[in-house]
Parts: C-alpha cells; structure tokens; sequence
C-alpha cells in the first residue's frame, strides 16, 4: 500500500494598482508622482510616499489597475 499526499495548491492572483499623487514637499515640481501598490487607495487618502529616502506625505488624486495601463508604463 502506498502513501499518498495531497498537496493544496492555492492560486493567488496578484493585482498591482499606480496610484498617482500630489506630494507636500517642498522644492518638487508641482507635477503628481505615480507609484506602484498592492491595494486600491481611495482618491482623496493622505498617504506616506518614500522621496528621496525619507518619507513624506502625498494626496491620493487616483489609483488604476497596472493592467489597463501596461502600454504606459515604462521600466527602466
């Protein structure tokens, strides 16, 4: 008789959003910064947003899913 053992294989889909914001620091362009996250941020959320390796905080204009907007992203 053999042992048999069941592996549950769980899929996880991942979404990424680009949440765009307007960061309160002085001395930046007055241009919104885009970012990648994990979860969906509500328009108008106060957030911390890493510039220049300190942390500061941004006003949430909008979020979308990466997928919708691959052909805008450039990686480099």
């Amino acid at each position: 008789m053999s042992n048999l053992v069941l592996f549950e294989i769980s899929a996880t889909i991942l979404y990424m959003f680009i949440v765009e914001c307007f960061p309160f620091k002085k001395g930046l362009n007055k241009e919104s910064l885009s970012y990648f996250s994990s979860s969906y941020v509500e328009p108008g959320s106060l957030i911390k947003i890493n510039i220049r390796n300190k942390n500061e905080s941004a006003l949430v204009l909008g979020s979308r899913d990466a997928r919708e907007a691959k052909s805008e992203i450039k990686l480099e």
